[in-house]
């Protein structure tokens, strides 16, 4: 087993972030626009090589399910802070909707869609956990 660095996953261990954007995880129609949609993700993870499984923290944004992006400050934020404490994060777009105004039928299918992306994120990534050496019993979602 590695030996994992004192303070990791609590204490900023590392002092660079390796971020890489645009990956994609997949893809769907977007209902709301009459689109097909590429879903995009970006990663961040400390620059250093890796040689122990870590924690994977999912970022998705706000923004009431009709506006927002993977690249916003506090994505950004968050992707660099808790990657130079060992975790890999990633930061995920999802299918955006279309506000009908004096109707709530367009938030159900919203929060649908997005759901829908985020459980296609985990998906890739636990497909692809050895390849970004992912602790997949340690797999969390916020925003």
């Amino acid at each position: 087993m590695a030996q994992l660095p004192p303070g990791i996953f609590q204490d900023s261990v590392y002092a660079n972030v390796e971020v890489t954007s645009n990956i994609l995880y997949g893809g769907n129609f977007n209902h709301s626009t009459g689109v097909y949609e590429d879903l995009l993700l970006d990663i961040y993870q400390p620059a250093d090589s890796i040689n122990y499984l870590r924690p994977m923290l999912m970022y998705v944004h706000g923004g009431g399910f009709t506006s927002g992006s993977k690249t916003t400050d506090k994505a950004i934020d968050y992707g660099n802070y808790f990657a130079k404490r060992g975790y890999l994060v990633a930061s995920i777009d999802y299918r955006l909707s279309i506000e009908i105004q004096g109707s709530t039928d367009d938030n159900y299918q919203s929060v649908y869609q997005a759901t829908q992306d985020a459980k296609a994120a985990v998906r890739f990534f636990k497909k692809n956990a050895n390849d970004y050496c992912i602790d997949t019993a340690a797999f969390f979602i916020t925003g």
